[in-house]
């Protein structure tokens, strides 16, 4: 959020990032008072955005692997940092200890809490015997999805979790996505683009070995390291750079990868569908007319709206790339559907309404709200 926000911080990023910093600021832009609790990273303890998003410095990274709820200093740090910031809406994006934590604070101190899903294992991670979180996190994440105020999810597929391991209901509010001008439909020579943070669930060595079988295209993988991952990050960069035909670039800022989807054919997508949410990815290609070639598709949305190819192995990614690489008329049918979708479905102004309609029904206040009004504060 640091880096997202101000322009230094860490060199790492995830769609939960992503869509906190989208739809943060468009609240701001409506006029809701927006603030973020962020890591130390050695900025100052209190920073503003020229548009007026607070960020507040609410502890210190862990060390050695342990995660913040486990560390009682933090805790207590932590739990300061949400005094200090007097939201009356708390929002966390991503099922860990920490839900558990901002749930509690908001059920002491009578202010609404909202659990946002940022994948489908999340329901999981809510059930403590099938938890894959640190043994220290399993009680307070399953204490943070079962008492939030609302339970938000990506997906239709991801409600339906929610009530099979939860027994709640959860409210549908899709990703969003900024509207691009212009298309990336163009002649073929572009490349195949793979997008996403390192990390197993994204299969970065099943899109090496679909490059290995594939030596004629090009293809780029761009994504960071993350934490607890590093080894497989520095596996790939290593056997990306035995291939020839594959450009390993690593972390590339959110404000300079639009760049590499315009110059590309299709995007790939390796992901393990068990465990992804709705890929960010998806949306920033289909808004300037990219087709999808994925091994995930959340809701159906690929294969329902005809929006790429949805492939269950290496042999069928091979057959739907060799399709669109040939047929540029089949990816200008494909892009003009897929930015359609996007439009009536993830813009920011959109999205936005659906979730300035849950926020104001929290407060109990369907009215318009005024920036200057104490209770009117969003806080993410």
């Amino acid at each position: 959020m640091v880096a997202l926000l101000t322009g230094n911080g860490p060199k790492a990023m995830g769609g939960a990032e992503l869509q906190l910093d989208l739809l943060g600021r468009e609240l701001r832009r409506r006029g809701w008072q927006v603030s973020f609790l962020v890591g130390d990273y050695g900025q100052e303890r209190v920073q503003e955005t020229p548009d007026g998003i607070r960020l507040l410095r609410a502890y210190a990274n862990s060390a050695g692997g342990r995660s913040m709820a486990s560390t009682v200093g933090a805790m207590r740090e932590f739990w300061k940092a949400l005094k200090d910031v007097d939201a009356s809406i708390y929002v966390t994006r991503g099922l860990t200890g920490q839900a558990g934590i901002v749930a509690a604070y908001s059920r002491v101190r009578r202010k609404k809490y909202v659990f946002w899903f940022g994948k489908n294992s999340d329901a999981r991670y809510g059930v403590p015997w099938l938890s894959g979180l640190p043994l220290t996190e399993r009680l307070p994440a399953s204490y943070g999805i079962r008492a939030a105020s609302a339970v938000v999810c990506q997906t239709e597929q991801q409600r339906e979790l929610l009530r099979k391991h939860i027994g709640r209901d959860g409210v549908l509010i899709r990703n969003a996505t900024p509207w691009c001008e212009g298309t990336s439909i163009r002649e073929s020579g572009g490349y195949a683009l793979w997008v996403g943070s390192v990390q197993p669930k994204k299969r970065p060595d099943m899109m090496l070995d679909l490059a290995a079988e594939m030596p004629d295209v090009r293809f780029v993988m761009a994504g960071g390291s993350i934490k607890g991952h590093t080894e497989l990050y520095h596996t790939t960069e290593q056997r990306a750079a035995e291939l020839p035909n594959v450009d390993f670039l690593g972390f590339v800022p959110f404000a300079e990868i639009q760049k590499h989807f315009r110059s590309a054919d299709l995007l790939i997508s390796t992901s393990d569908g068990r465990d992804e949410g709705f890929p960010n990815v998806f949306l920033q290609a289909w808004s300037i007319g990219v087709p999808v070639v994925a091994t995930c598709d959340p809701d159906g949305v690929i294969s329902r709206h005809n929006l790429g190819f949805h492939c269950k192995s290496i042999a069928e990614m091979r057959g739907a790339i060799g399709r669109l690489r040939e047929d540029r008329l089949l990816r200008h049918e494909i892009g003009k559907r897929a930015r359609e979708y996007v439009r009536e479905n993830h813009s920011l102004e959109r999205v936005g309404n659906r979730l300035e309609t849950l926020l104001k029904g929290l407060l109990g206040d369907g009215s318009p709200h005024r920036d200057d009004e104490q209770d009117r504060r969003a806080h993410a």
